[in-house]
């Protein structure tokens, strides 16, 4: 079986193509297939700290100024 790196760097080959394609339909297609991808590498070994956006989200809630 595949480790979770192998499914990332695969994710991220296919996120690269979608984005280098004239191609709409194989855009998409390289797109779901990316995101298959990276939930596979997820259930092979879930990361240790949530996706940036969702880290970035967290910072700047924190940041936010108290009301007084």
């Amino acid at each position: 079986m595949a480790n979770a790196d192998y499914y990332r760097r695969q994710a991220d080959i296919c996120m690269r193509l979608s984005l280098m394609s004239d191609d709409e339909e194989m855009s998409g297609f390289l797109l779901n297939k990316a995101i298959e991808l990276m939930g596979q590498a997820d259930a092979a070994n879930p990361p240790d700290r949530p996706p940036p956006h969702l880290h970035i989200v967290q910072q700047q809630q924190q940041i936010q100024p108290e009301d007084e």
